[in-house]
């Protein structure tokens, strides 16, 4: 649920106001109960720029203890945080021993970073801190939203430093205990907050210090193939910075499942990525915001090479002129004052134009009936439980999109993010541009038809309606299943679809299938060696269809897939569909040739019946 932004630029210094504003813009993410920034800032002399949590009361008597560890000469307060506790800094020729860690919360201890963190929105942060003059060429920040761990000391709060790894991070990670477990017994540190996102900047730093490339560390922190303790689970989205004497290596990835979302934006020399689209919008207007799938990554060298895997393409579109008559989103304080004006404007009007989205969320939520014309990057929870809208939205639509829509057509010039179509019920959903992950995630009824890619669980426990899809698809397709049907243009891996019983329980079925002397020796081998979907039904033969009733979510079974030509039943049905969409884009020259498309074969996808 946090905010969380960076920005790096390869041709000079940004202002602090810059990230300050990406931050802000996403209240809706955050609370009083902490932000922070990060930014690459070498010290002078190559010393160790020392920052640590105190009360003010007990700093003297603290440093003769951490003196005896590291020479400090003086502490300075940076910041008074509250009645009790301040911001101390010191500069020290080495990175400080495991053992100061067990006597103070130390937040900071790196030649090249400046952290600046505490209680309080970012404005309160930026305030007590007196950052208003600063700049950097790379930065980072963070609004919190707790849940796993307590809000109101400044040490729980955000950015996470250690070395020259500073890092913000958005999720729950379950696999906090193990990776702490480790941290405790390599580094020798035991006084953690308790935050399970400090230990993604103890881990990182371990990965560089042993050697691994930067793209290997964060591949072993997604994936944990060859290192198994490093490995996080749970959902999380990093933006880190890591700092050098040459200057900042800038980079962020997700969790393989997508479950918390990154938006890039790569503008020339400066790289923008943040939680959400509209937070870039906000800073930079013309800027181009893309996701970044499932076990994405992009990592920005000082010397300006880009290394990215997963970004979706940018799909939007330019409007040449803003209708006069519109409401202009700016003027609106909330979301809740902007919807009384789109809810006044569609029973006087029969309409509504609204221009100047930046990521506004809940617009138009519960409206209904009439048209709607929605300009910028519209955000999370918009035009859901509406009822008779036809929607145009000219630019981005963010998370959760149409969630229980009824009788209403929802058109997208641009991409969407995760979750779009959520148990719609009725209506129509169309996407010129790419979707994220869940895209008509528990639907049941209506049309879906999205013209380029979509990401995992496309159809994930959908009970009804048709989804067509005419670009790329990914992994766990139809996963649940139990009713509507999916159409995917070309052939794709049936080991794409639905998703796999542990690993586990399909050994115990295959090894009482041979105890059972209904398979062989030789092919229980085979099988055991790779649980493949194919390798599967080619050795079990009929006796998969036992083993089926076990894939998918809920053991709902495999959903029943073909890769073939369209019947002329299902061409008639695919035709009035596209027919509905070409008329509905044709302004915009989006149109799909009808006939073309009946000369590729298609994957359908119904749900499995026993």
């Amino acid at each position: 649920m946090c905010g969380i932004g960076g920005i790096v630029s390869l041709g000079g210094e940004i202002p602090f106001n810059t990230i300050l504003n990406m931050i802000a813009s996403m209240k809706m993410r955050g609370t009083e109960h902490g932000a922070g920034f990060a930014a690459y800032s070498p010290a002078k002399d190559e010393l160790v720029r020392f920052r640590f949590f105190a009360k003010e009361n007990d700093v003297n008597v603290l440093i003769t203890r951490l003196n005896e560890y590291i020479y400090i000469d003086r502490a300075n307060k940076i910041a008074q945080l509250n009645n009790d506790i301040a911001a101390f800094e010191a500069f020290i020729k080495s990175y400080p021993p495991p053992a100061v860690y067990k006597l103070v919360y130390v937040f900071q201890a790196a030649r090249y970073l400046e952290i600046w963190k505490s209680i309080g929105w970012p404005y309160s942060v930026a305030e007590v801190y007196n950052l208003w003059t600063k700049s950097s060429c790379a930065w980072l920040g963070h609004t919190r939203y707790p849940t796993n761990s307590p809000g109101f000391k400044p040490w729980l709060a955000h950015p996470f430093s250690y070395g020259e790894i500073a890092v913000v991070h958005n999720g729950d990670l379950s696999s906090y205990g193990i990776n702490k477990r480790f941290v405790e017994y390599v580094l020798g540190i035991e006084n953690f907050t308790g935050n399970d996102s400090e230990v993604i900047a103890y881990i990182l730093s371990m990965l560089l210090n042993d050697g691994l490339s930067v793209e290997e560390a964060i591949e072993t922190l997604i994936s944990g193939e060859k290192l198994h303790w490093a490995k996080l689970d749970g959902p999380f989205a990093v933006i880190f910075i890591y700092g050098t004497s040459k200057g900042p290596i800038f980079g962020a990835f997700i969790d393989k499942h997508h479950l918390r979302p990154l938006y890039v934006s790569i503008d020339n020399d400066v790289v923008y990525i943040a939680s959400e689209a509209g937070a870039i919008k906000s800073v930079n207007p013309s800027s181009k915001p893309r996701m970044l799938y499932g076990g994405g990554f992009i990592v920005i060298y000082y010397d300006g090479t880009k290394i990215i895997r997963g970004l979706s393409e940018y799909r939007d579109y330019d409007v040449v002129q803003i209708p006069i008559d519109a409401i202009d989103a700016n003027d609106y304080e909330d979301t809740a004052s902007l919807n009384k004006a789109i809810e006044f404007s569609l029973a006087s009007r029969g309409f509504a134009r609204v221009v100047n989205l930046k990521g506004h969320r809940y617009v138009a939520n519960g409206l209904g009936p009439g048209k709607l014309e929605l300009y910028g990057v519209v955000g999370n929870a918009s035009l859901n439980v509406v009822e008779g809208v036809e929607a145009r939205i000219y630019g981005l639509a963010q998370e959760d999109l149409g969630d229980c829509a009824t009788n209403s057509t929802i058109i997208v010039y641009g991409n969407v993010g995760d979750s779009a179509g959520q148990a719609m019920r009725s209506g129509k959903l169309y996407i010129t541009g790419s979707a994220g992950n869940r895209l008509g995630v528990q639907m049941k009824g209506g049309v879906i038809v999205i013209k380029n890619s979509v990401g995992d669980y496309l159809g994930e426990y959908m009970a009804g309606g048709t989804i067509l899809v005419l670009g790329d698809v990914g992994k766990y397709i139809a996963s649940g299943m139990v009713g509507g049907k999916i159409f995917v243009k070309e052939c794709i891996p049936l080991n794409n679809i639905g998703k796999a019983p542990p690993r586990s329980l399909l050994m115990r079925y295959i090894e009482a299938l041979a105890r059972r002397g209904l398979l062989n020796i030789e092919e229980e081998v085979k099988t055991l060696k790779d649980l493949d979907f194919y390798n599967l039904v080619r050795i079990l033969g009929s006796e998969f269809n036992k083993l089926s009733k076990l894939w998918g979510v809920l053991h709902v079974g495999y959903p029943i897939a073909e890769c073939r030509y369209l019947s002329d039943s299902e061409k008639d049905e695919i035709k009035h569909i596209v027919e509905g969409y070409n008329k509905a884009v044709e302004t915009v020259k989006e149109c799909i040739d009808i006939e073309e498309l009946f000369s590729y074969r298609f994957t359908v996808i119904r749900p499995a019946k026993y």
